[in-house]
């Protein structure tokens, strides 16, 4: 991912600090073929973890990603956040969504289709890349939040959110079944008959609540 953010910002225009971005997309990028290439490949890389990930927790990137966008439609009510960057608890009084309520996605239900001045998609269409791209565009667009979509946010962004998935995975190399999983940060230690089944005995170990958390950082990078 660092290097994805490091090519990224070495192709892209410089942020403008002097002037206000209104288009309703971000700055172009002007590469040439090899930078090209470079970007698909590190962006094939991270995709390609991400889905990994995801396998082994026998988890859905797509309603992962459909039910994070439906979770921070109540985090960031339109007519509350239009236009402005806030983060989402400057607005808890008034969506009840703090640091430690209204965060899980468990029961939340996918939106079943997405309606733009000029384009309607319905479920069949949010099982494609592109369906789910106009989704996240839609959502964005409708808070103005397109202007702060510069090269140096989105590769701060990703890193953050990359951060934060590897978080929940934090020590759990040194876990088997006698260490229980640890939800305090505190790291267990590896008494030395560790194999190669780390992951398989994390994940059964994980408890729903994990998995929704683990869900929902996934949708954030992807």
């Amino acid at each position: 991912v660092g290097q994805l953010c490091s090519l990224f910002l070495t192709i892209v225009p410089l942020d403008s600090t002097n002037s206000t971005i209104t288009t309703t997309t971000t700055t172009a990028i002007t590469t040439t073929t090899d930078n090209n290439r470079k970007l698909e490949n590190q962006l094939g890389e991270v995709f390609l973890q991400l889905f990994r990930v995801a396998c082994v927790c026998e988890l859905d990137v797509r309603n992962c990603v459909l039910k994070k966008v439906e979770l921070n439609g109540r985090k960031y009510p339109v007519e509350l956040c239009k236009g402005k960057s806030g983060k989402y608890t400057n607005y808890s009084s008034q969506t009840g969504i703090t640091t430690t309520v209204g965060q899980s996605t468990m029961h939340s239900i996918p939106p079943q289709s997405i309606t733009t001045n000029t384009t309607t998609t319905d479920d069949d269409e949010h099982d494609t890349i592109e369906g789910i791209t106009l989704h996240i565009r839609t959502f964005a667009t409708a808070r103005q939040w397109n202007k702060y979509h510069t090269p140096r946010n989105i590769a701060l962004a990703l890193l953050g959110e990359v951060g934060e998935l590897a978080e929940l995975f934090q020590w759990s190399g040194d876990r088997n079944q006698n260490h229980p999983p640890s939800h305090n940060g505190e790291p267990h230690h590896d008494d030395g008959d560790g194999g190669g089944k780390e992951l398989l005995l994390l994940f059964g170990l994980l408890s729903e609540e994990d998995l929704d958390k683990i869900g929902q950082e996934i949708a954030d990078v992807t």
